[in-house]
């Protein structure tokens, strides 16, 4: 009686507080994997290492062609919409972290460190948190700021996935809620233009399932960048590089 008691509060416990799934290193399409020690992903970025594996979606394009450099990781899980996750992680960036933007057409920079898009389907990326020397945004809010570099910053993430007005995706950054909307949520706000250059309305596919990945990834100039009149197809490196940690990745049900 007594095992079978507990067995049923451990079933309580566990229904309540979620159980994440594993994350793992992004193999295919990383240039260079980052360090697992402890608790921790220890993302170091190196100028120029870019994945070469073909996207395979008959373009021919890889992120050595188009100059993008990204360590990544994630779950290898994929949900349909309509769907109830929470997402979770701490992030601590490099103190000595230095970047600006130049490119005037990506007005939230050029660097992420956790994205959400629908698996298989190009121009269908959906949600990210970008990474410049002022902070940290998610969709133009901050999230935290460069004053709190050197410091754990804890994210959670609650989104019901929807295309219809049942939909919610609501932030917090260190307890406080930085963004939250009620409603279709499949298509992003700003699909199509500067400010979600990876999101096409012409392709989008709310059916596919959706993926998340974390870790810091810089775009490149992309394919056409002898045509932009580039020397390469990679921007700029940062003076101190691309140095960031997580710890506490999540990926599952709503905690209580």
């Amino acid at each position: 009686m007594k095992n079978s008691l507990l067995i049923i509060i451990g079933s309580i416990f566990v229904a309540s507080c979620g159980v994440s799934e594993r994350f793992i290193n992004d193999d295919e399409i990383n240039g260079s994997n980052p360090v697992r020690k402890g608790g921790e992903f220890i993302f170091n970025m190196r100028e120029g290492d870019c994945g070469a594996k073909d996207y395979g979606d008959g373009r021919g394009e890889s992120d050595c062609v188009n100059g993008n450099v990204q360590q990544r990781v994630w779950t290898r899980k994929d949900y349909h919409a309509p769907k109830t996750l929470e997402y979770g992680f701490d992030v601590f960036i490099d103190p000595n972290f230095t970047y600006q933007e130049t490119l005037s057409y990506r007005p939230r920079g050029s660097i992420e460190i956790a994205e959400w898009n629908r698996k298989n389907v190009i121009k269908n990326h959906m949600y990210e948190m970008h990474l410049t020397g002022r902070g940290v945004t998610f969709e133009d809010k901050t999230c935290f700021s460069s004053s709190r570099f050197g410091e754990w910053n804890a994210v959670v993430v609650r989104a019901k996935w929807s295309n219809n007005d049942d939909g919610e995706l609501v932030v917090r950054c260190n307890e406080k809620v930085i963004y939250s909307k009620k409603g279709p949520n499949l298509i992003p706000p700003g699909c199509g233009t500067s400010v979600k250059s990876q999101c096409k309305l012409e392709f989008i596919d709310v059916s596919k399932p959706i993926v998340f990945k974390l870790g810091p990834k810089y775009f490149g100039f992309g394919r056409d960048w002898r045509e932009m009149g580039r020397a390469s197809p990679f921007l700029p490196w940062p003076q101190n590089g691309i140095n960031i940690k997580m710890r506490n990745l999540y990926e599952g049900r709503i905690r209580n």
